[in-house]
């Protein structure tokens, strides 16, 4: 179309006239440079609405709040959405919404005024208005869940039980044995102990022949009868016993101690004072007490101004010999002789009251002729009277035994007694004559062992020994 020129613009104002009906209303940009107080005004009859290209044309307000149309998206791949986003929805993050606040300003539209529109020079500009966000799509968080999706098969639920049987089966197949073990009772004895203390210890133990240690000591032995013996320093000792499974037998024996191996002479001499030698050896001036001699003979030679004895004495182990040895007397003097007094115990011998010795003492020198002793031990209660008759340098042997006294025995439960080595009975025993003194007595029970205890004999009152051998 061939451009028109444009009619003369009226320099001075010229009053409004009414808009036709038929022509454009077009709205001044007050944002336009050219807009303003002197701005020259265009006749609505000078322009045809033909002639106003369209980036030319002026934009109405409502054009300008009103959103822009989204353009149709090109043809592209779905974007991938995962079960979770298809489940729950798709959730816009920050930088979803910052993008949603922004929008792209449009190109701003060429300023065309008309006469119109000069009145609305003066009127202060109002602000432009801030295009609003497009709405946020909600619905995408409103979307059913599928609740199938959680729903477990009805045949899978037939297999829960026959699962949860297994797994219970399982455990209770690692738990038992663990509990058994745990609770279980100790394992049954099937040996039997034997308990042995000795007095004095030391003693050799043996089982069925075979050594099985130093008393005292405990000993794991199959149930049943079996042989002990036990050797110390006296005679070997045997005890038959019983092993019961899973209990203790204890055993208690008293031994005999080992005999000294050595003894001792006491030398005495009539008047003191005379040198003793003993198998060539000095040994001082009589009395002396010779000690650690070999069991055996040995010659005893005393020396004085009187003169010289030579006499051979017998010593035994663990014995204290004694001899007395006169030496010549003066001419006129009177003879003199020994006594040599034995007894079960020590004794004490009186002459008119005057102490001539005791029973300890080998030989006892005296005058010779008829002489009246008294024998006493008042630890007993014995008191006896003995004529006796000694020959000039003999000696005169007295041999003093005993009377009996009595004693009543018993043990807890039971057991049988010997008395010095002989078998007496069964316990109780009452009224058991023996010769007064001290004796050795034996307890023994076949389950509970040995006690052994000493007991005194009197004259003065019956004695009474009893023992519990569940108490040792």
């Amino acid at each position: 179309m061939p451009a028109r020129e444009a009619a003369p613009i009226a320099s001075s104002p010229t009053p409004s006239s009414p808009r036709p009906a038929s022509a454009p209303y077009v709205e001044a940009y007050s944002g336009h440079p050219l807009a303003g107080v002197h701005a020259p005004h265009i006749k609505p009859a000078d322009i045809k609405p033909a002639d106003i290209k369209p980036a030319e044309r002026g934009v109405r307000p409502s054009e300008i709040l009103r959103p822009a149309e989204p353009k149709p998206a090109a043809a592209e791949p779905a974007p991938y959405v995962s079960p979770i986003e298809q489940t729950f929805g798709t959730t816009k993050t920050a930088t979803d919404h910052k993008a949603a606040d922004f929008k792209t300003p449009e190109a701003k539209p060429a300023d065309v005024r008309t006469p119109d529109t000069r009145t609305q020079d003066h009127k202060p500009t109002p602000a432009p208005a801030r295009s609003i966000a497009p709405p946020i799509d909600f619905s995408s968080f409103s979307e059913p869940v599928d609740e199938d999706m959680f729903k477990t098969p009805a045949a899978s639920r037939r297999w829960w039980p026959a699962v949860a049987a297994v797994v219970l089966v399982a455990l209770a197949g690692i738990a038992v044995p663990t509990v058994r073990r745990m609770v279980s009772s100790p394992p049954v004895a099937t040996d039997g102990t034997l308990s042995v203390t000795t007095n004095p210890p030391g003693a050799h133990l043996f089982v069925d022949g075979v050594e099985r240690g130093v008393t005292p000591t405990n000993v794991a032995l199959k149930p049943g009868p079996h042989s002990l013996e036990v050797r110390g320093d006296g005679a070997p000792r045997l005890l038959p016993i019983t092993i019961t499974a899973g209990a203790q037998l204890s055993q208690y024996l008293e031994l005999p101690r080992a005999a000294a191996a050595v003894g001792q002479l006491n030398v005495r001499t009539e008047p003191a004072g005379a040198r003793v030698s003993i198998d060539g050896v000095s040994r001082g001036a009589a009395p002396v007490m010779v000690s650690e001699l070999a069991p055996g003979e040995h010659t005893v030679v005393v020396e004085s101004d009187l003169g010289t004895v030579k006499q051979t004495v017998t010593v035994e182990a663990g014995v204290t010999a004694s001899v007395t040895v006169p030496l010549a007397a003066a001419e006129g003097a009177p003879v003199s002789g020994w006594l040599s007094v034995s007894a079960p115990s020590d004794v004490q011998i009186f002459e008119n009251k005057r102490l001539v010795g005791s029973s300890q003492t080998d030989r006892l020198m005296v005058t010779a002729g008829r002489h009246e002793l008294e024998i006493v031990n008042e630890t007993l209660g014995y008191r006896a009277v003995r004529t006796v008759q000694v020959a000039a340098g003999k000696v005169t042997p007295v041999k003093i035994e005993f009377p009996k006294g009595t004693i009543a025995l018993n043990a807890l439960p039971w057991a049988e007694v010997w008395v010095d080595g002989e078998k007496v009975g069964e316990t109780p025993i009452g009224n058991l004559q023996v010769t007064i003194g001290t004796h050795d007595v034996l307890f023994r029970n076949p389950d509970l062992g040995e006690l052994r205890q000493k007991a005194t004999i009197t004259l003065t009152e019956p004695a009474r020994l009893s023992v519990d051998l569940r108490k040792k």
